[in-house]
């Protein structure tokens, strides 16, 4: 890939991504939702999808299946809440963002056509494009810039303490795994050492 090529392609991915999290905020502006923690499945209700516990193997962490705008997300029971959240999250960012670039899937029982997405090992790394975007939908809704920005404010959170952003992560009903990357993507490490 040639220089000019790359460029474009990372303006490209940056677009997307700005895209799927702009969404995110759409639909919390939309629902009036202005406080953490989210709740992500009343926002899965609203949108028309119903929200199922099940027991998936340890690949699979949830699934989409859609059917004329409505559908179901099916969570992986035995996970931690913070990762059903971001699961859910994830689903949704799917449903919003990418209704027609998943796989058909045949229910043979009544042989109608179904849309699923299934999060496994391979989304979880965000290697696909269509996972990182779901993946940033998901932080950017669980975890809205600006509410975060509110809470380091009003908990004056030391980020290189990690039960700092603990603290933060449990405000946020999310992992601590997730806010980092979430306050990395921000930059907002970067911008509270450059104030120092």
């Amino acid at each position: 890939m040639t220089p000019k090529a790359s460029k474009r392609s990372n303006a490209h991915r940056a677009a997307r991504i700005h895209h799927a999290e702009q969404r995110a905020v759409e639909i919390l502006a939309k629902l009036r939702i202005l406080r953490a923690p989210v709740p992500v499945e009343k926002i899965a209700l609203q949108l028309g999808l119903l929200v199922k516990r099940a027991a998936f193997g340890d690949d699979v962490s949830g699934l989409l299946v859609v059917q004329d705008g409505r559908g179901v997300i099916g969570i992986n029971a035995a996970h931690s809440s913070t990762r059903q959240r971001f699961t859910i999250a994830h689903e949704l960012g799917h449903f919003v963002l990418h209704p027609s670039a998943m796989p058909v899937f045949i229910d043979k029982s009544f042989l109608k056509p179904y849309f699923t997405a299934f999060r496994n090992s391979t989304s979880a790394t965000g290697e696909d494009r269509i996972e990182r975007e779901a993946n940033s939908f998901a932080a950017a809704l669980l975890m809205p810039a600006e509410l975060v920005h509110q809470a380091i404010a009003e908990l004056s959170v030391d980020l290189a303490d990690d039960d700092e952003v603990d603290e933060l992560a449990k405000r946020f009903q999310v992992s601590r795994q997730a806010m980092s990357f979430r306050l990395a993507n921000l930059a907002i490490s970067d911008e509270k050492a450059a104030r120092r």
